[in-house]
């Protein structure tokens, strides 16, 4: 059997052969077909890899729009259909683009890499995209903006860059943009703007450049910007705005300025904004508003100048804004208003918004409780006068003070004129009306007092010693209370400045009143004075002392002589002049009764002469005066001319 068994196994010597040759056939066809195999697979591999790089395959293709959004892509991927016209590639890790990326998509519209890790834009980039419309790289870490980076889209008409970290911008970076109207530039951290960098943005209508670390604005940044109507400016560091700043742009609406580091505002800074009807500057450090900073702003709703360090306003800084529905003006340290500030301004008009009142406020300085000038209310909540109203005691029309008035509590009862004003007649009227009636005052008082002076003097001259003494002395007091009164009036005219209310105007016009009064009481009195003596004056005198000339070498002597031409030896008499008769001088003694002259004679005084000695009085002989022995001439002095007669 094992015989038969191996011989079976074996089987015919020739048949070995032919089994071994099919075996090896077998053998050449599986190498075959493993190379086949594996041809295969490496062909299907490639197509898998080209599959997986495709737009469609990795995105979302509908129709022309290719949506990459969220697709953890690191490039962007290629195949993207020439026909698309809007392409998203938001929220990916892009880190770069390459120079033909979009090439051959002329149909695109609207692109958008948004939230990425791009770094830069070569040149080139978006060459051939002739019907972009929107560019969206907002959220990226773009650092500059080389020049002529968007070259050749003539189409486009938004372009938004905010929250990159770009620094600077080309000059010449926007150049061809003729179709642009929004661009959106911040946040960033662009420090200036050059020159001329919005030079040809004819159709601009939005520009935003808030939250940068712009310092300052150049007076041509904005030239030609004829359409921009919004332009948003805000949280900066600008410190100034200068004169002409916004020159040209007439279309411009709306203006924020808002958290900077403004100080001062030209006061051309806003000129030929008519157009404009929203400016933003709260959150500054504005002390103050110059004069006109506002005029021209016909069509401006809303003002906003809260949160800044002004300290004064003038009265006209809101003259002709009309159109006002919000004027904010709290948190600053201004601790008064001045009259006026609102008048004309609409009723309703909210003051802090969007309270009609303007709190918080530090009109409570110092424990005030009274609303200020322009306002009514109390110190805390204080609320904008009637539109016609300077000022006001209480809401609407009727309860306006009367003109030049700050504080009253009727119309018709003012407590506080306004400063350089003063009550006079129940109004208030410049206090240079009240010094000029001061003066004119003092004019007439001085001339009272200079007519009392004169009709002094000429009773002194017919008087006796004693009443000349008084009316020396009321003299003396006209000129001193004219003196006194001088000097107030002048004190008033030059304090007038600084009162403007009834207790400081009143003590001048009292004092004006009483003084008047009491130089005229003083003239009445010196003139009754003069008409009770002039009758006596102007008699003849019943005891003249004539001065007869001895003959030479002899001593004078001085006889009284009287009307009957008896003669009497006076002792040591004391003379008065009275007057002249042709060539002889009249004296009377002090305690005769003085007559009045019967001519115009020329009057005289013995004045003192050396060497001239008087008896002694009580020598019972004739007065007589001794002359040493080398002869000497009695001087004597001129005291007055032609004394007239009084006329009745």
């Amino acid at each position: 059997m094992c015989r038969d068994a191996a011989a079976s196994c074996l089987g015919d010597s020739h048949a070995l052969p032919s089994e071994i040759q099919t075996l090896k056939m077998g053998t050449r066809g599986f190498t075959f077909c493993l190379l086949l195999l594996l041809l295969f697979c490496a062909t299907n591999h490639v197509e898998l890899a080209q599959a997986a790089n495709d737009a469609c395959t990795v995105c979302t293709c509908s129709g022309t729009d290719v949506n990459c959004y969220g697709q953890s892509l690191t490039a962007i991927p290629s195949g993207i259909p020439t026909h698309t016209t809007q392409l998203t590639l938001d929220l990916n890790s892009i880190t770069s683009i390459s120079a033909n990326a979009f090439t051959g998509l002329t149909a695109l519209t609207y692109l958008s890499l948004q939230y990425n890790q791009i770094t830069g834009i070569p040149a080139g980039t978006f060459t051939g995209l002739t019907a972009l419309t929107a560019l969206f790289f907002a959220y990226n870490q773009i650092t500059s903006i080389p020049a002529d980076t968007f070259t050749g889209l003539t189409s486009l008409t938004y372009l938004s860059l905010q929250n990159n970290q770009v620094t600077s911008i080309s000059g010449t970076a926007f150049t061809g943009l003729t179709a642009l109207t929004s661009l959106s530039l911040g946040p960033n951290q662009i420090t200036s703007i050059p020159a001329d960098t919005f030079t040809g943005l004819t159709a601009l209508t939005t520009l935003s450049l808030q939250n940068n670390q712009i310092t300052s604005i150049s007076g041509t940044a904005f030239t030609g910007l004829t359409a921009l109507t919004c332009l948003y400016f805000g949280s900066n560091q600008i410190t100034s705005i200068p004169a002409g700043a916004f020159t040209g742009m007439t279309s411009l609406t709306y203006l924020s300025l808002y958290l900077n580091k403004i100080t001062s505002i030209s006061a051309n800074a806003f000129a030929g904004l008519t157009a404009l009807t929203y400016l933003s500057l709260f959150n500054n450090k504005i002390t103050s508003i110059p004069v006109g900073a506002f005029t021209g702003l016909t069509g401006l709703t809303d003002l906003y100048l809260d949160g800044n360090q002004i300290t004064s306003i003038p009265s006209s800084s809101f003259t002709n804004l009309t159109a006002l529905t919000a004027l904010a003006l709290q948190n600053n340290p201004i601790t008064t208003l001045p009259p006026g500030l609102f008048k004309g301004l609409p009723n309703g008009l909210a003051l802090s918004n969007p309270n009609p009142y303007l709190a918080p406020n530090n009109f409570t300085f110092g424990g005030n409780t009274v609303a200020p000038p322009s306002t009514y209310g109390n110190a805390s909540k204080p609320y904008k006068c009637d539109t016609v109203c300077a000022t006001c005691y209480a809401v609407g029309s009727s309860a306006c003070c009367e003109t030049n008035c700050l504080y009253c509590t009727s119309s018709s009862v003012c407590t506080q004129c306004y400063d350089g004003y003063g009550m006079l007649g129940g109004s208030c009227v410049p206090l240079a009306s009240i010094a000029s009636v001061a003066s004119v005052a003092s004019t007439q008082s001085a001339s009272a007092a200079s007519m009392a002076s004169d009709i002094s003097a000429a009773s002194a001259s017919v008087a006796t010693v004693s009443s000349a003494s008084i009316a020396s002395q009321m003299s003396a007091s006209a000129a001193s209370a004219s003196s006194v009164w001088q000097t107030s009036a002048a004190s008033a005219a030059s304090n007038a400045p600084n009162e403007s209310s009834d207790a400081s105007s009143l003590p001048i016009i009292l004092g004006v009143i009483f003084g008047v009064l009491g130089l005229l009481l003083l003239v009445a009195l010196v003139v009754a004075l003069r008409r009770r003596r002039s009758p006596n004056a102007l008699a003849t005198s019943s005891t003249a002392t004539k001065l007869r000339e001895s003959t030479p070498g002899s001593e004078p002597t001085y006889q009284v002589v009287d009307n009957s031409g008896t003669v009497a030896n006076v002792v040591n008499p004391t003379y008065s002049t009275l007057s002249a008769t042709g060539d002889h001088a009249l004296y009377e003694h002090v305690g005769s009764q003085p007559q009045g002259p019967t001519g115009s004679e020329q009057v005289y005084a013995e004045a003192s002469a050396p060497g001239v000695e008087y008896a002694d009085p009580s020598l019972p002989n004739a007065s007589s005066v001794r002359v040493p022995p080398t002869p000497s001439t009695t001087t004597y002095s001129t005291i007055s001319g032609v004394v007239s007669t009084t006329r009745r």
